[in-house]
């Protein structure tokens, strides 16, 4: 949607060549497949990738129409870690730019990317996985975007020198780390302000403060999101009389559609289903917040603001095994649209507990199963050895389960690897109290 630089570009005679995911806006609402893009040489457009993908496949197309030699599945690791750190579905395309993608990365020449591995503390590439890149480097490479300037990110990835890329990818990890800070410090606020306004009351939630740093608006919103269950906006008021916002949505919702029926009162917006960006003047801003709060209320439907896990099955605990583990792997990599699963395991018996993290705001448990069963001789069977299972972020949890307790779980099963021994845990997602 930049037609202003498009347009400035165009006049002073530059080829641009647009590649894209983003949804364009329309010449009108009823033309919906009449996209208004920018004036440029050619546009390559696709919603049903990210917009590394579509670089990625039109380099592709055009190295074969040249006759370059250029090695273009060596960036595949690039495009792979785009594909899961924008969360787009991981079905059809999509799964096959974050497998592969994975698979290149586990063998990377790029020395950015080597370096930044090293700084995380990543020993050994063949256990990069999805989760590696969607929690430990893709943050670290969004961070300067976000605080600083995304160049330095780029440098890093464009690196030749070992020492220069390990300079840059410890400036990564510094600013990811007053990312983080200022993420929880910023959230908090923002979460104080739905709850002391009971802004959850409406079906979609809108906050503005002076104090929300425009890099991380987008992280507040996707943190309100699972928080209340409802579509979000941020927005940072600036000094200028100008305000920035961020949006983040629930599956159904269309984000960049919603706002863009009340784009009258905007300066300009952007985005996909699921996040948008946008820009307003603040003295439009009670009016915009007030058209938009009357739309969402009249056309989202309740339904889709509920929030809900789903259970593949029952799984007995005598099959919280490696082979379990070992079956469930060949479905990664999990991201949208395709999660990893979850299974409710009955009758656990709390053996121990303890708080764990820096902060030690996460809970791990140790479990066994309360049912020792007997074989079909009728002998007693030798009830199953204890797990270890995590909860992220429950630590005010750990007063409501006590030692000998009983409990059913809602959990994924994994594989954890320290120090060369392999075992299964769980990573508890929900829990109820049994009554013995």
């Amino acid at each position: 949607v930049a037609h202003e630089a498009a347009n400035l570009l165009k006049q002073a005679g530059v080829d641009l060549m647009i590649t894209d995911h983003h949804q364009p806006e329309v010449s009108s609402k009823s033309a919906k497949t009449n996209f208004l893009y920018p004036p440029a040489y050619a546009v390559v457009h696709s919603t049903k990738l990210c917009g590394a993908s579509v670089a990625w496949l039109t380099m592709r197309q055009l190295v074969a129409k040249l006759k370059m030699k250029f090695e273009v599945d060596k960036l595949l690791d690039l495009a792979g870690m785009a594909t899961i750190a924008d969360q787009v579905p991981l079905l059809g395309a999509n799964r096959s730019f974050a497998y592969y993608g994975l698979e290149q990365l586990r063998q990377t020449t790029n020395v950015g990317l080597k370096a930044l591995m090293k700084q995380v503390g990543i020993k050994k590439m063949s256990q990069i996985d999805e989760t590696t890149v969607g929690f430990r480097l893709a943050p670290r490479i969004n961070a300067l975007g976000r605080l600083a300037h995304g160049l330095d990110a780029l440098r890093l990835l464009c690196s030749t020198s070992s020492i220069k890329a390990g300079e840059r990818a410890q400036i990564l990890s510094d600013t990811n780390s007053r990312r983080q800070t200022l993420t929880i410090d910023s959230y908090n606020e923002a979460k104080l302000m739905v709850e002391k306004e009971n802004l959850a009351a409406n079906k979609i939630i809108i906050v503005a403060s002076e104090n929300f740093h425009e890099g991380i608006i987008g992280l507040i919103a996707g943190r309100l999101v699972q928080k209340f269950s409802r579509p979000s906006l941020v927005i940072t008021l600036g000094k200028d009389g100008l305000a920035k916002g961020s949006a983040r949505s629930l599956p159904g919702v269309n984000i960049t559609d919603l706002l863009r029926q009340v784009s009258d009162e905007l300066l300009e917006v952007g985005g996909h289903p699921m996040a948008a960006g946008f820009g307003l003047k603040i003295d439009k801003l009670n009016q915009f917040k007030l058209k938009l709060i009357r739309l969402a209320n009249r056309t989202i439907k309740t339904s889709l603001l509920t929030s809900t896990k789903q259970a593949e099955t029952i799984l007995p605990f005598a099959l919280l095994t490696q082979a379990t583990v070992a079956l469930l792997e060949k479905f990664q990599p999990f991201g949208a649209a395709n999660q990893a699963p979850l299974f409710v395991i009955k009758d656990l018996k709390v053996v121990a507990t303890k708080l764990i993290g820096q902060n030690k705001k996460h809970l791990k448990l140790i479990l066994t199963s309360k049912l020792t069963g007997t074989n079909q001789a009728g002998n007693s069977v030798q009830p199953p050895l204890t797990i270890e299972a995590l909860w992220w972020g429950a630590a005010n949890q750990v007063d409501q389960l006590s030692l000998g307790q009983t409990v059913d779980i809602l959990a994924e099963i994994e594989k954890n690897v320290w120090n060369g021994n392999v075992k299964v845990q769980l990573i508890i997602k929900d829990q109820k109290i049994k009554d013995d």
